[in-house]
């Protein structure tokens, strides 16, 4: 079931969260699109945690999590919804399909120039936006897959080589594995080539691990080398 119909976070009312308590001492609100995809009240739910963290002066980190099925399922307006949003966050976990979907254009180029002509659109559409955070998937097969990360800012980009992840046990949450990557990296000031290097590690690990997170220590995230295959005991 994916619809959360009933759920208490589909139906909870912004007037009871305690958002101002919630941030306080925070260095970041992230936030995900699926949220006004469930309808009316998720739209009020992710703008007044927007609003919250505006008077909190806490930066946001939007992550687009695009859901059709969603979306569809009421009469929503999703990039007139999702700009809003994206409009007041200084992160962005998304790639040029998102961006198409935000400024309602295509980008000509191919792979890599494809990715950094959307990123420029969306800093030239987005004033508040500094960063994006994106992957390239490619797969082989059901359980092979080639995995890069990237970050765009707005006078520079990294993309990292290319991770062969075979014998693939559970690609849910990789995604978001490499928004914390990048998160983490983030906040403990690190480079758009650093910010890239350990989100795909954390992705990478995901796919080993069945579920929807990974549970990973530092120095296991700081010790991934995708090059290195012997045993550690």
């Amino acid at each position: 079931t994916y619809d959360r119909a009933g759920s208490s976070f589909a139906l909870a009312d912004p007037a009871d969260l305690p958002f101002a308590q919630a941030l306080e001492g925070a260095s970041l609100l992230h936030m995900s699109g699926i949220t006004p995809a469930l309808g009316p009240a998720g739209v009020e739910l992710a703008r007044a945690a927007v609003a919250a963290a505006k008077d909190a002066g806490v930066p946001i980190c939007f992550d687009g999590n695009y859901r059709a099925n969603l979306w569809d399922a009421w009469d929503s307006d999703p990039r007139a919804i999702l700009t809003e949003l994206v409009g007041a966050a200084t992160l962005m976990i998304g790639n040029h399909r998102d961006i198409s979907l935000l400024l309602g254009k295509t980008f000509s180029g191919d792979g890599a120039d494809r990715r950094r002509e959307a990123s420029e659109a969306a800093f030239e559409a987005f004033p508040n936006l500094q960063l994006i955070a994106s992957t390239a998937r490619h797969v082989e097969a059901a359980c092979t897959h080639r995995l890069a990360g990237r970050i765009d800012l707005r006078a520079s980009h990294w993309q990292t080589d290319e991770v062969r992840i075979e014998n693939i046990v559970d690609r849910i949450g990789t995604g978001d594995a490499y928004a914390a990557g990048v998160i983490y990296s983030w906040l403990g000031g690190g480079d758009a080539k650093q910010m890239a290097k350990t989100g795909l590690a954390l992705a990478a690990l995901k796919h080993g691990v069945p579920g929807d997170m990974i549970l990973a220590t530092e120095e296991e995230l700081h010790e991934f080398n995708p090059s290195g295959g012997d045993v550690r005991r």
